[in-house]
C-alpha cells in the first residue's frame, strides 16, 4: 500500500488503524501534520460519540475524547479549538503572534518623517 494511500486510511478511519492515540503519536511513518490530521479526525468523531452517548445512541464503543486530547495537546495543538467549527484550520503558536504584534508595531511608517532628530 502506498504510503499517502495508507494515511488516507488511517485519517478516515483512526480506529480502525489504531487502538489507542498513544499510537499515532509513535507511529514513525507519519509527519507531525499528518499525526494532527488524524488526531483532529479522531477528535472530531470522539465528541460526536460523546454526543451520542449523551442521547443513548452508542454502539458501546469506548470514549476516548480525553486521550485524544492529550495526544492533540502534545503536538502543541489546543483540543478546544479542535472543538470550535469555526476556529482557523492552522494553529498559530503563541510566541509568533506575539513576535508578529511586535514587529508591527516597530516597524517604520510608510511616509513617515525620515529620521528622528
Amino acid at each position: 500500500m502506498s504510503g499517502s494511500k495508507d494515511f488516507e486510511e488511517k485519517k478516515l478511519n483512526p480506529r480502525a488503524s489504531y487502538q489507542h492515540p498513544e499510537q499515532v503519536l509513535n507511529d514513525q511513518s507519519l509527519t507531525r501534520e499528518q499525526k494532527i490530521e488524524i488526531l483532529r479526525e479522531w477528535h472530531y468523531d470522539a465528541v460526536r460519540l460523546q454526543e451520542s452517548a449523551g442521547e443513548n445512541m452508542t454502539g458501546g464503543e469506548p470514549d476516548l475524547l480525553r486521550q485524544v486530547s492529550n495526544a492533540l495537546l502534545r503536538l502543541d495543538v489546543s483540543p478546544s479549538v479542535e472543538a470550535d467549527p469555526n476556529a482557523p484550520t492552522k494553529t498559530t503558536p503563541w510566541w509568533r503572534s506575539m513576535k508578529d504584534q511586535v514587529t508591527k508595531a516597530f516597524a517604520p511608517k510608510p511616509g513617515g518623517a525620515g529620521k528622528p532628530r
